[in-house]
């Protein structure tokens, strides 16, 4: 039922019949030197049983870009950059989800670093509205057994302040289950 229930909006992950996935999304990735576009490479590995996930994501900045750079990601996770961060603090956002900020400080000749994290995001699926037959339930995010749904308000990944993105996503997951994420799939490994 949760699984009919799921929306796409970053990644769902339903039941079928692959075990590795790569997606990739870059449109508008020749204009990154332009904007404020920032470029994730995350390789994630999901543990429905534990509502856990680990991810290790290498992130590129544009040139114009590399002064103080803040990011938002969900509380609680275990984080290990290979460059300088500092915790700004915690806020709780109007959805409640708790996200913490962080500083980056890259080195005058680096554009890329790289975050390792992990954590656990459970959030039950809600009722909005009437529950009838044609009723919609809702979750800022969930890693359970019956499915995956992660958007960007769950903050799963580092948010940076501008929110633009382009990314390959390398994802391991159950071999029953199967991956959905907007962009154009490279790897469909059964």
């Amino acid at each position: 039922m949760i699984k009919a229930i799921l929306l796409l909006i970053t990644m769902i992950l339903i039941a079928g019949c692959t075990s590795r996935n790569v997606i990739k999304s870059d449109k508008g990735a020749e204009a990154q030197s332009h904007y404020k576009i920032i470029r994730h490479d995350l390789k994630v590995v999901l543990n429905p049983k534990e509502h856990r996930f680990i991810a290790e994501d290498t992130i590129t900045v544009p040139e114009h870009l590399k002064t103080d750079l803040r990011f938002r990601i969900h509380s609680g996770f275990k984080i290990e950059p290979d460059v300088a961060i500092i915790k700004e603090g915690v806020i709780i956002k109007s959805e409640d989800v708790p996200i913490e900020s962080f500083l980056v400080r890259l080195p005058y000749d680096t554009n890329t670093f790289t975050l390792k994290y992990s954590g656990a995001i459970h959030y039950p699926l809600e009722q909005d509205g009437k529950e009838e037959a044609r009723g919609i339930k809702q979750t800022l995010g969930i890693i359970s057994e019956e499915g995956v749904y992660l958007e960007k308000e769950s903050y799963w990944y580092p948010v940076f302040d501008n929110g633009l993105v382009t990314f390959n996503l390398h994802i391991e997951l159950p071999s029953e289950w199967d991956a959905v994420s907007q962009g154009e799939r490279l790897l469909h490994v059964k």
